[in-house]
């Protein structure tokens, strides 16, 4: 388990979302997984479904807020080598 990735847990801001990174035919993917207020939830969602070739990151983030805006919003760079 990526101690980094689960670094959203514990910040302030209350709505917890899992960003998984992954390659599907030659195409690099980024997409939102699950979204929680409840940390155990985040937790075990992340722990159930963490795949060595899957890159997952747990994201604290607050509402009502354009997140692109903000510092690091929930975003998965990466790139081919990421999963070789």
């Amino acid at each position: 388990m990526n101690k980094m990735a689960l670094n959203g847990l514990d910040n302030e801001h209350p709505l917890k979302v899992i960003v998984r990174g992954r390659m599907e035919n030659n195409f690099e993917v980024a997409e939102v997984l699950f979204i929680s207020e409840d940390k155990e939830l985040i937790r075990d969602f992340y722990e159930a479904n963490f795949k060595e070739d899957e890159y997952l990151m747990i994201y604290g983030v607050p509402y009502d807020t354009d997140l692109s805006k903000i510092g690091h919003y929930p975003s998965v760079a990466f790139e081919k080598d990421d999963f070789e």
